[in-house]
């Protein structure tokens, strides 16, 4: 990979494997297509065009102030960290379908899932998303909270 694991630049593709592929075959697919074009990780729509989700995270996109995820009718992945996002953490989040504009043009775009926690997305394609110190304030403001709901959880299951 090129980077490590606290930033990424991130791909959006419409092409996909071929058709009778293997879900462990798709997911090859989508690291050796990754990589090749420089990326770290892809964003992957689903059949309508839509951001679904990363190969192994959940994509959230901050546009106007507003904190937005794909709904599982998008099919992304319905992991246990976006349902604590969602459902436990202190920042209202909007379930929609995105549009790969609403990725590419947002004013942060972070993933998320259990390995990663929270992790910023620096570029989308030709795209430097905002960030530096002042940047990725939504995903700066939710990390110490996702971090304290897990210890809180961890605790509890002793």
């Amino acid at each position: 990979m090129r980077r490590l694991a606290r930033s990424g630049s991130f791909l959006s593709s419409r092409s996909r494997p071929p058709a009778q592929c293997e879900p462990d075959a798709t997911n090859e697919w989508a690291k050796q297509h990754t990589h090749r074009g420089g990326f770290d990780d892809i964003i992957l729509l689903n059949e309508r065009g839509e951001g679904s989700e990363c190969m192994s995270a959940n994509i959230f996109a901050v546009r106007s102030g507003v904190t937005l995820t794909p709904p599982l009718a998008s099919e992304p992945l319905p992991g246990v960290t976006l349902q604590v996002m969602i459902e436990e953490l202190a920042e209202p989040v909007e379930e929609r379908p995105l549009a790969p504009e609403d990725l590419s043009e947002a004013d942060e775009v972070f993933i998320t899932s259990s390995t990663r926690e929270l992790m910023p997305v620096e570029r989308i394609l030709d795209r430097d998303l905002p960030g530096g110190a002042s940047g990725w304030r939504v995903m700066k403001r939710l990390r110490p909270q996702l971090r304290a709901y897990v210890a809180d959880d961890v605790r509890s299951a002793r």
